[in-house]
């Protein structure tokens, strides 16, 4: 179907019980852009040997799209019922201000939130910030050896230390980016694919090591198990920062994210213990009864996917945290420290 020069594709089957008197017509909704005055629509089947044919069309022009506002003249989406969790406001603000920023809620004592959010609240760091990529495929695939060595681009993983630099990008190339890949002719116009690396451009986390315990006054918490062997994340059998499996995206203007996490995961409904919101029929949390006698309570606050992203982090051992750290050890931990020391 044609609309002007703008083209859209539809599978249409005849229908079984269809005939001359009764066609059994299939409906097709469909939006498009009018490109000058008068457009002109017809029909066009990619079978070999149907002709053109007319379009039993109901056209209805749509308002022209007005462009967004400001942001500032939006309400803010707040969680739903914050009072019943919050005493002071003006604190919970300071508080989480605090911990976004505070590298001593990282196992290591160096590592923040804010350690992949600091620049304009994105990551801008260019060594020690490439992960091999999805498990067996820290190999990239050359389909050109010629090309791909004029594009200056090694196959495999360029190692964990690895210094970024303008040619390295990009990590999938074609002969001719510039071609859509939609367009009708895109194999026969020289736009094969000349190098595939499957390494991610991301963010360095904490090393790999199994959690002890707490040490009183220290932001660095106690290492049981220190992961030397770590196959991938280690130089000369000396285990190094981890890498994350995402480039952290900005943070700003987070207040109005529906989902947070490039997958999607952090819900917008928060459970008050893991990221999964309504989707964890366990994620339960204690509340005093009348009596004073603590119970198990199920909630869910809507509008909340910064809160479901930030307790993803804290204990995520390719985060923040030494493997089998709790909650509780975090928080008891910062009791006994300076906030932002």
């Amino acid at each position: 179907m044609l609309f002007g020069l703008q083209r859209q594709v539809f599978e249409v089957a005849r229908r079984a019980n269809g005939s001359f008197e009764n066609p059994q017509w299939q409906v097709i909704e469909t939006t498009f852009t009018r490109s000058a005055s008068a457009v002109g629509l017809r029909f066009s089947s990619e079978k070999a040997g149907v002709p053109d044919g007319p379009m039993i069309t109901d056209i209805e022009v749509l308002a022209t799209p007005v462009a967004p506002g400001p942001l500032d003249a939006e309400p803010i989406p707040l969680p739903t019922d914050p009072d019943d969790y919050v005493m002071d406001r003006r604190k919970e603000i300071l508080l989480g201000k605090a911990l976004f920023w505070d590298m001593q809620v990282g196992s290591d004592g160096c590592t923040a939130r804010a350690t992949c959010h600091g620049h304009t609240c994105a990551d801008i760091h260019t060594k020690h910030t490439l992960n091999p990529g999805a498990p067996g495929s820290q190999f990239g695939h050359q389909t050109d050896q010629r090309a791909a060595l004029e594009a200056k681009a090694l196959a495999g993983f360029r190692g964990v230390s690895a210094q970024m630099r303008p040619d390295d990008y990009p990590f999938h190339c074609f002969a001719n980016p510039l071609v859509p890949r939609d367009e009708p002719g895109f194999a026969d116009r020289g736009t094969r694919l000349i190098f595939d690396a499957l390494e991610l451009h991301v963010s360095a986390s904490v090393c790999k090591a199994k959690f002890k315990g707490m040490i009183p006054g220290s932001a660095v918490d106690d290492i049981l198990v220190h992961a030397d062997e770590d196959e991938i994340f280690n130089i000369g059998g000396v285990s190094v920062r981890q890498v994350t499996s995402g480039n952290a995206p900005t943070s700003i203007n987070a207040v109005f994210f529906d989902r947070t996490f490039w997958d999607g995961r952090a819900s917008n409904y928060f459970n008050g213990v893991n990221a999964f919101g309504d989707l964890d029929p366990d994620a339960c949390m204690l509340k005093a009864n009348a009596s004073g006698k603590l119970e198990r309570v199920r909630i869910l606050l809507r509008n909340a996917s910064r809160a479901s992203r930030a307790v993803g982090s804290v204990n995520s051992t390719v985060e923040m945290s030494w493997i089998a750290r709790e909650f509780s050890d975090a928080a008891r931990n910062l009791f006994s420290l300076r906030p932002l020391a």
